[in-house]
């Protein structure tokens, strides 16, 4: 029950603390950040089996299946038929898009990596992070940009190009 100024800063000492001292420590959180910022492994489980371990990396950038992308981050997932039909990537499974994966062009902009046109359906200010919904021909996805001025913020109903970094395109079971 910290507000999150104190919650970041003690999550820092508890850190610095477990790295100075060599200690080797079980944390059990069911918060995200806390289990990226403070682990040097996670172990994340479902229902009571483990779905998956490796380094915060690993479990952020590259989720074993649906589950793990939807409890560590925020991920847009494209079934196989969607993900072949916007970017001619056949997938047994899911297709996984993070939210930072995707950058929003001016409408009509071309990319050399795959693109798609859409329109914004909703924003959240973040703080330093202006998180879109947009919707496209994949249904809505999540877009999040980085927040460098008032300027930047788009509004509900702008038409834009959704450009997806081909390289970030994870398949998940």
């Amino acid at each position: 029950a910290l507000d999150a100024r104190i919650r970041r800063s003690l999550r820092q000492q508890i850190r610095e603390i477990q790295q100075r001292l060599e200690l080797t420590t079980i944390f059990v959180t069911h918060d995200q950040e806390e289990a990226l910022t403070m682990s040097d492994r996670i172990f994340l489980m479902n229902k009571g089996s483990i779905v998956q371990s490796g380094t915060p990396e690993e479990i952020y950038t590259h989720p074993a299946d649906a589950f793990v992308a939807g409890f560590i981050g925020n991920y847009n997932l494209l079934d196989g038929e969607q993900a072949k039909a916007l970017f001619g990537q056949h997938c047994r499974g899911k297709l996984a898009l993070r939210p930072e994966s995707l950058s929003l062009l001016p409408a009509g902009a071309r990319s050399e990596e795959p693109h798609l046109p859409g329109v914004i359906s909703g924003q959240q200010l973040l703080g330093n992070v202006i998180r879109y919904q947009v919707s496209c021909a994949a249904g809505l996805l999540t877009v999040d940009s980085l927040n460098r001025s008032a300027r930047d913020l788009l509004p509900v109903g702008s038409a834009v190009t959704l450009a997806v970094a081909r390289d970030q395109l994870c398949e998940v079971a």
